[in-house]
């Protein structure tokens, strides 16, 4: 169940939504039920990612019940969600999903190196760092993700 309150409003007649959902929900379960009760609405849902895009890292918009740009991922539709922040106005709804935190799975890859010149990005939060593989931090500044188990292939082109 997706309940949704209207916050503070803007100018433009848009209002952030205070957001209570029946846990525990995946995303791709809100997605699913949004549609449904809504199909002529559209916008963004997107997987929050420490504020570095507006609608989420990754996202997806929407429209008239569809996807309508590249899916979310399956990773991403089966998390359980932690909270959902929200904003809209008129038949507009953009939703930010802020995701359960689970213990890394021991092969999963904890980031990448992106380029040559020492661009390290994190695969939590997609922050990038420029930096070489002996000045590596431990956690990511940005979410505190692990980042020292990265992928020794990658690592040694650098």
């Amino acid at each position: 169940m997706i309940k949704i309150e209207y916050g503070k409003g803007y100018s433009d007649q848009t209002f952030e939504y205070k957001i209570t959902i029946q846990k525990p929900m995946t995303v791709g379960e809100f997605i699913k039920e949004w549609m449904a009760e809504r199909p002529d609405e559209w916008g963004y849902f997107g997987i929050y990612d420490y504020g570095r895009t507006i609608f989420g890292n990754p996202q997806c918009k929407y429209s008239d019940g569809k996807i309508i740009t590249d899916p979310i991922p399956d990773k991403y539709l089966n998390a359980e969600i932690d909270s959902v922040n929200g904003s809209g106005g008129w038949t507009r709804s953009d939703f930010l999903f802020k995701l359960m935190k689970d213990e890394p799975e021991s092969n999963e890859t904890f980031g990448e190196w992106i380029d040559h010149d020492g661009v390290y990005r994190c695969s939590e939060c997609g922050y990038q760092i420029y930096t070489s593989k002996a000045l590596l931090p431990n956690e990511c500044p940005m979410c505190g993700h692990t980042m020292s188990n990265c992928d020794e292939e990658k690592t040694n082109e650098v």
